[in-house]
């Protein structure tokens, strides 16, 4: 087992959101707990960023900036892991404020309970300038048929085991992750939809326990995404990319668990017969179709050719994961 020295890193990727970033800088520079180590995971063709981590004005000046040199969250996310030296490492995003005691309550939570592998919590979202405001008390979970409750952003209630964790505000113990990144299959050139999922579900498949408390805090101020990923707006190559991600991340997840094959096909038979909205099975197809909702035959067409290459996929080989460049 490797040696990993006390304490917690945290990793923050970043891409073309300089005045985002600083402003999550400045609330992990205020945490009660201080972090061993901040990581900071950018494009080097990314201008902007790379001006505003050259001021010497900059909250998080302390923080070690690491170069990736392929797109998307996937490889920032894994090249960071792989600089990580503690313990503990803690994930979020450019456009989050962590609380003051964000890191100490992570901390107490893989202290107290040793079966912990990861921690997450609550992002308080702001969307179009209102706070999303609920209760939900279920959070995190794959049902029998596959379908997922995220609700990770309106979580209530104590500190509970969940199967999933959400990008934004998730922990892990680095002996749990062992060489476990996020996976490199996964479609998508920029945050690769549901990499956090596939993490997440990858350890609960082996036998791992995953705790969600909403007092693990951040404040979620989603930040401009580019076009083709503004999920707001119908891109066909990104719905496909992130139907396929979702779809696959679950059937790979159910061959794991008892039932197995029998989960999957109910899984499948739910999103093909009724689906959302946004990824229409037959049933949505005619609301969609009826009620004049936008693209929804388009969506149908590029929902059902990602679940072809979905189900094709699963059982594939994780490719591996790109290298660190250091800032010099």
């Amino acid at each position: 087992m490797a040696d990993f020295l006390p304490g917690i890193t945290v990793i923050i990727a970043t891409y073309k959101r300089p005045a985002d970033l600083d402003r999550c800088l400045a609330a992990v520079d205020k945490q009660i707990l201080k972090p061993f180590e901040v990581l900071i995971t950018y494009r080097p063709e990314d201008a902007e960023t790379v001006s505003y981590l050259a001021r010497k004005d900059r909250p998080g000046l302390s923080a070690r900036p690491i170069s990736c040199r392929e797109p998307g969250q996937v490889f920032a996310i894994s090249i960071a892991i792989d600089a990580v030296k503690t313990e503990y490492v803690a994930i979020t995003d450019d456009d989050s404020i962590p609380h003051p005691d964000w890191l100490q309550r992570i901390v107490a939570h893989f202290e107290s309970d040793p079966s912990a592998a990861g921690v997450g919590g609550k992002d308080h979202v702001c969307a179009d300038g209102k706070w999303l405001e609920g209760a939900e008390p279920i959070v995190g979970k794959i049902r029998w048929n596959g379908t997922s409750i995220g609700n990770h952003h309106l979580g209530v209630g104590p500190a509970r085991y969940v199967e999933t964790l959400k990008g934004v505000n998730m922990s892990y113990r680095l002996a749990a992750l062992g060489n476990l990144r996020p996976d490199a299959r996964l479609r998508g050139q920029g945050a690769q939809v549901g990499n956090d999922m596939r993490l997440a579900l990858s350890l609960v498949a082996r036998g791992h326990k995953l705790i969600y408390d909403p007092a693990v805090l951040v404040e979620h101020i989603p930040g401009v995404r580019p076009i083709e990923e503004n999920r707001a707006l119908f891109n066909p190559t990104a719905h496909k990319d992130e139907v396929f991600n979702r779809t696959w991340i679950v059937l790979e997840y159910l061959a794991t668990q008892p039932w197995g094959r029998s989960r999957q096909l109910a899984f499948m038979a739910y999103n093909m017969l009724r689906g959302t909205r946004r990824s229409p099975g037959l049933a949505m197809l005619l609301v969609g179709i009826l009620t004049r909702y936008p693209n929804t035959w388009a969506r149908f067409k590029t929902t059902f050719a990602a679940y072809r290459d979905a189900v094709a996929a699963v059982g594939s080989t994780t490719a591996p994961a790109a290298e660190p460049t250091a800032l010099s």
